[in-house]
């Protein structure tokens, strides 16, 4: 086997080792593996049914300040609840961060009325 062949077999296999936590992730959100919902109480209940560790951060912006911010790891078949401060009930904005083995990262903000 040439050097060449082996160089592109190399990259090859990194390639797919680089693409495969995208591809775990958009396939875990899609089915609805992870997420966020709210609760009667005011609390946010998140759930982490994929097979991946997933750092969560949400941002509560009010006139674009924050007045809200929380961290959270889930590791697979994680469940946890969050209880938020009164001070979120007038915010105007909020921005989630999703991430896995620190290599994908997505991003996301949403505005309220």
């Amino acid at each position: 086997m040439s050097t060449q062949v082996l160089l592109r077999a190399v990259m090859g296999t990194l390639f797919i080792l680089y693409l495969s936590p995208w591809i775990l992730l958009a396939h875990s959100l899609q089915e609805g593996m992870i997420g966020v919902k709210s609760k009667p109480d005011g609390s946010l209940f998140l759930w982490n049914d994929s097979p991946i560790t997933i750092e969560l951060k949400l941002t509560f912006y009010a006139k674009d300040q924050i007045v809200y911010f929380v961290e959270k790891t889930l590791r697979p078949d994680d469940r946890a609840s969050i209880k938020l401060p009164p001070e979120v009930a007038g915010t105007d904005s909020i921005g989630i961060q999703i991430s896995t083995m620190e290599i994908v990262k997505v991003e996301a903000k949403w505005s309220f009325g």
